[in-house]
């Protein structure tokens, strides 16, 4: 794998990591990822952000233990009709973002998705990975309390948190509110209806449960942190602050859990820029990837920052970063929010 003459990618200079080399892989609008660590397969919702808004995303794979992987768009099913076993296609709307991937025991997988439907009608879908597909399970939405759904993280087959990254639903009340002091915006938790579980937070955008230590981290996008939070012993959908934020160098996005418990983040380095190329693809926006060790040297988090794109030209504004290792290779799937491909990094230790 080697990266372009014109690469404009390079390592921080803290970064753990070298670059081996990077690989561009075409996929329109490669928002989140998440990858089921027992198999190596990543999993990445898409959108192509560009010629028609209005066309039907969908969720690709990309098997990391493959040299030169190619995607892999799934399926969306019904679940099968009584008596025949038929598959019919599951045809609903559907222009997914934030995902959360659930493994039950040793074969179960259950794929969450934030599902932008339409500018007043925001849902989350529960798919059953199956071999040919995706089979849809259910869909929970509220209105209410479902304001702007951004992110999903699953705590088990039957709930799961949700972050808003805005309390209005149309695009002007919303300019308005990101000017505004107050902070707010929630995350919701879902065990058979929405409640608020945790406010008063600026723009929520990516979301992780650390499962080792109870801890929910929260991408506070316009303060430039991470929140931590805890889950409730005694009411578990409710989450209190539990830490000192950590700031981060730029706009937090999604945020991604490595098998060793470091915490990834993708982060904008210039908000204007991200603006600028949300209105227009020819607009380049950078890109910064950094990783947090939770439990640092010196007892608090340490945030280093592993790559940048200090001007887009590799990847713009990119959204998410996910590491696996796998056969001895450290593999790192960079999403972007509305680039027209994802990149594909080998990395090698220090």
């Amino acid at each position: 794998m080697t990266a372009s003459s014109h690469a404009t990618v390079r390592m921080g200079p803290e970064s753990p990591y070298r670059l081996k080399g990077y690989r561009r892989i075409n996929l329109p609008g490669p928002e989140d990822a998440a990858i089921d660590r027992r198999t190596g397969i990543a999993y990445i919702s898409f959108q192509d952000r560009w010629r028609n808004r209005d066309a039907r995303g969908g969720i690709a794979t990309l098997d990391l233990a493959i040299d030169a992987p190619e995607p892999r768009i799934l399926p969306l099913w019904r679940q099968n009709q009584p008596n025949t076993g038929a598959r019919i296609p599951w045809d609903e709307a559907f222009h997914p973002i934030g995902l959360s991937l659930l493994p039950i025991g040793n074969d179960d997988l259950r794929l969450f998705v934030v599902n932008q439907r339409a500018q007043l009608s925001r849902s989350i879908e529960v798919f059953q990975v199956e071999a040919d597909g995706l089979v849809h399970q259910h869909t929970a939405s509220d209105p209410a309390r479902l304001r702007s759904p951004n992110d999903v993280a699953a705590i088990d087959a039957e709930r799961f948190l949700v972050t808003n990254d805005a309390h209005m639903r149309l695009m002007p009340l919303r300019i308005l509110e990101s000017l505004a002091p107050a902070a707010t915006c929630t995350v919701v938790a879902y065990q058979d209806r929405f409640t608020v579980a945790a406010n008063r937070i600026r723009n929520a955008n990516g979301i992780a449960i650390d499962d080792a230590s109870g801890r929910v981290y929260v991408s506070e996008l316009l303060r430039k942190r991470i929140l931590v939070f805890r889950q409730d012993g005694n009411t578990p959908l409710r989450l209190r602050r539990d830490a000192e934020p950590i700031r981060v160098d730029g706009y937090p996005d999604n945020l991604d859990l490595d098998a060793d418990g470091n915490l990834w983040v993708a982060v904008h380095p210039r908000l204007l820029a991200l603006s600028l190329h949300l209105v227009s693809p020819r607009r380049h926006a950078p890109s910064r990837i950094q990783r947090i060790e939770l439990g640092g040297a010196a007892g608090g988090p340490r945030v280093c920052t592993v790559l940048e794109d200090d001007d887009g030209m590799s990847i713009k504004a990119a959204s998410v970063a996910a590491l696996h290792v796998i056969n001895g290779r450290h593999r790192l799937v960079i999403g972007a929010v509305a680039d027209n491909h994802l990149l594909l990094c080998d990395l090698a230790t220090q």
